[in-house]
């Protein structure tokens, strides 16, 4: 990177900015249903549970079983390119999304997202990884996932604003014109995004290809999962989603330790790499659930209007979220100077933080007094979000970085976003109120902590050369 001329260096860093904005984008698709909850709840008559499958399983289970065969694919080819397609997937199944009659049309739509960002993030995280200096890879990868919550932050605005429009916006209802906007940036993203090296970001190891079979074998078991979430009640068709997908990560961990030794030795046979995903699956598991039911829990509880709600909401998301991912990779990289695993403590406070946050919301009566204690979350959630890929990045040998990121997604998203919605939105319907149900899932935090300790007592492995 030190022989760079001027204009390739301001072409990384457009590129870096484009990834950014790309996540963004992602997030901005996943994070979309928490404003519309209610319109959706009354128009489409949906309960809480099918509420936390939208956003969550019908997702997150898809997503994370083609996110292991394209983490594959994100070490041997384009990764730019993957980008690109992927972009395009998401945004033209979000946008089918606004035309949705139902459940099922909703699931289907959903579940084609996840098709589209499973083909981009872990080729989109590799990028960023390679684009980024060694010295800042943690403040670099805060900024790359505090992109999230910019993403988060406008679909609350985007959405809030669009209900409140009256009449409805071109005489779409306002959950429908809000799912199209949501859609634009990524086509817009898409057609930006190019190689400035010229091919470099191209083929980046030698890893052994999958088997033929591999790419079907993984889309069948994608149509597994959605079919059970379709024709079985959500208490049922989730966890036999969850088992499909669970027995399919096994199956291909099994596969890499047979085809890929070296990528498994550098990932799965490591101890401080299981720590890894086992921390953050269980923080994962409180913050999509969190993330996304503090929103219809203000609407319900403070009855306030979709447009004042998405606008507060979304300004602390973006504000919170960026102010938290910048003092979390800024204290990781300084600390890191003089204490070891300084990154694993780092995340650990910012998580505790967090779990402190959402229970000062929960008790919350006055809507003023809520929105601080959202603001809190936001800016804790940030500052571990960051850092928990620079744990991975610095863990991982950057020509495994692409399987070594599809683990982490597939373990965190099956088990933390697949799960962590879906129970709360079950409990909520159980028990008649968010409040218990969320109050309930912060106990999985005791799990993390306890992974958090084990990894920062574990010896730091040697650099590995970016």
């Amino acid at each position: 990177m030190t022989d760079e001329s001027p204009a390739d260096r301001a072409a990384r860093n457009r590129l870096r900015w484009l990834l950014y904005a790309a996540y963004a984008s992602m997030h901005m698709n996943r994070q979309i249903v928490a404003i519309l909850a209610g319109p959706l709840r009354t128009d489409l008559g949906l309960g809480d549970s099918q509420l936390g499958t939208l956003t969550g399983s019908a997702f997150a289970i898809v997503f994370a079983v083609l996110g292991l065969h394209f983490g594959g694919v994100a070490d041997r080819r384009d990764r730019l390119i993957m980008v690109r397609c992927g972009a395009i997937l998401w945004s033209g199944a979000a946008a089918a999304a606004a035309f949705a009659s139902g459940f099922t049309a909703l699931l289907l739509a959903r579940a084609t997202v996840a098709v589209g960002e499973a083909v981009a993030t872990a080729a989109a995280i590799s990028l960023m990884a390679e684009l980024s200096p060694r010295r800042h890879l943690g403040r670099t990868s805060g900024a790359f996932f505090a992109s999230a919550y910019a993403g988060a932050g406008l679909a609350a605005i985007v959405g809030g604003v669009l209900l409140s429009w009256k009449p409805p916006l071109a005489g779409i209802a306002g959950w429908r014109s809000a799912m199209l906007a949501a859609a634009t940036p990524g086509l817009l993203i898409a057609l930006l995004l190019h190689d400035p090296r010229g091919g470099a970001l191209r083929r980046r190891s030698a890893a052994p290809d999958a088997p033929r079979w591999a790419g079907v074998g993984f889309a069948a078991s994608a149509a597994v999962v959605v079919g059970l979430q379709e024709c079985l009640p959500p208490g049922l068709g989730v966890p036999a989603a969850v088992a499909v997908a669970s027995a399919t990560g096994a199956l291909w961990v099994g596969a890499l330790r047979r085809r890929g030794p070296h990528a498994y030795a550098a990932t799965f046979a490591r101890r401080d790499y299981r720590l890894w995903l086992i921390a953050f699956t269980a923080v994962l598991f409180v913050d999509y659930a969190a993330g996304f039911w503090l929103i219809p829990l203000a609407e319900r509880r403070f009855t306030a209007d979709p447009g004042v709600l998405g606008r507060d909401i979304g300004s602390f998301q973006i504000g919170g979220g960026l102010l938290g991912a910048i003092l979390g990779g800024w204290i990781a990289d300084a600390w890191g100077r003089a204490r070891p695993n300084a990154d694993v403590w780092t995340a650990l406070g910012a998580f505790l933080l967090e779990v402190v946050a959402i229970w000062m919301a929960l008790r919350q009566s006055d809507f003023g007094g809520y929105l601080t204690a959202y603001a809190g979350f936001c800016v804790a959630s940030g500052a571990w979000t960051g850092v928990a890929a620079a744990i991975g990045l610095r863990l991982v040998p950057e020509e495994h970085r692409g399987v070594g990121a599809a683990g982490y997604f597939f373990i965190t998203t099956v088990f933390g976003l697949g799960l962590g919605p879906f129970l709360v939105g079950l409990g909520s319907d159980a028990l008649g109120s968010i409040g218990p149900a969320l109050r309930i899932a912060t106990l999985i935090a005791a799990l993390a902590v306890a992974a958090f300790i084990r990894l920062g007592l574990c010896r730091t492995p040697p650099d590995v050369p970016a």
